[in-house]
């Protein structure tokens, strides 16, 4: 039995589960990004909703946005509690912001995307986005007249994330690495196993056919047979089989060409 055409089916079929696992493992890693990035949006959609309700509750009184004292203590307390968060910032429908909880930033205007993303907001006004560095969870502002007067938006390190995806990648690369190794073993044990007896027969067939090919030289084909009990005799005698039906239908043929001729 020959190794190379079990090997080359063990190759295919480790190429063919591998491609499989590898975009199994991206489909894992991707559905594990977003489930991750989801839960650190509701978590600080929480924060930014609590925020909302606090800063409205004083326009409800009716203070103008602009003129409510004490926003940048609450965002500072929420900014202490929790390290992830970078800054926090309100800004009004222009765009400029107006408190912010690093003051450098207060007067000017903030990116384009955050506009849009607070335009395509839906009925419950939050908004979400990722910058290259930092998540971002926005909530519109509406005075005691329904009317949007600007947004408030918390801007969050993306550390977390992306450092637990990755951790989460390399597990993910490390077990790939393995099953392929496993895969590539047992396709190649399996395909020894299963192919075994096929490639005996077709082993046995070349012998058969080969020692078929003798009897042109003076040997009987029963004698080859004898000699190769185990080399594929049922060939070897449907080849007897197969030349008496032709010595028969050549006869045939003779005899029926015969017939033609003494109707002439």
């Amino acid at each position: 039995m020959k190794f190379g055409f079990p090997a080359r089916i063990a190759t295919l079929l480790a190429v063919i589960l591998t491609v499989g696992l590898g975009i199994t493992g991206i489909l894992s890693v991707q559905a594990f990004n977003r489930t991750l990035a989801e839960f650190l949006s509701t978590r600080f959609e929480f924060v930014v909703t609590n925020l909302r309700q606090r800063i409205e509750t004083k326009m409800d009184l009716g203070l103008a946005l602009a003129n409510i004292e004490n926003i940048p203590e609450m965002m500072g307390g929420y900014l202490q509690d929790d390290p992830q968060i970078f800054t926090i910032e309100v800004f009004d429908t222009t765009g400029t912001v107006l408190y912010s909880t690093d003051t450098s930033f207060e007067g000017d205007l903030v990116v384009e995307q955050w506009l849009q993303a607070w335009q395509a907001t839906s009925e419950d006004g939050i908004w979400n986005l990722f910058e290259r560095d930092a998540g971002v969870v926005g909530a519109v502002l509406r005075d005691n007249f329904n009317q949007e007067v600007g947004s408030l938006a918390l801007r969050y390190s993306r550390d977390f994330l992306d450092n637990t995806v990755s951790a989460h990648g390399k597990r993910l690369l490390v077990f790939a690495a393995s099953s392929i190794v496993a895969i590539a073993l047992i396709a190649l044990f399996g395909a020894l196993l299963i192919l075994r007896r096929p490639m005996r027969d077709l082993a046995d067939l070349g012998v058969a056919v080969t020692n078929v090919d003798k009897r042109s030289v003076g040997t009987p084909l029963k004698d080859v047979i004898g000699k190769h009990p185990g080399e594929f005799e049922s060939f070897a005698s449907e080849v007897c089989a197969a030349q008496d039906m032709i010595t028969e239908a050549t006869g045939e043929i003779r005899r029926l060409d015969e017939e033609q001729v003494n109707h002439r």
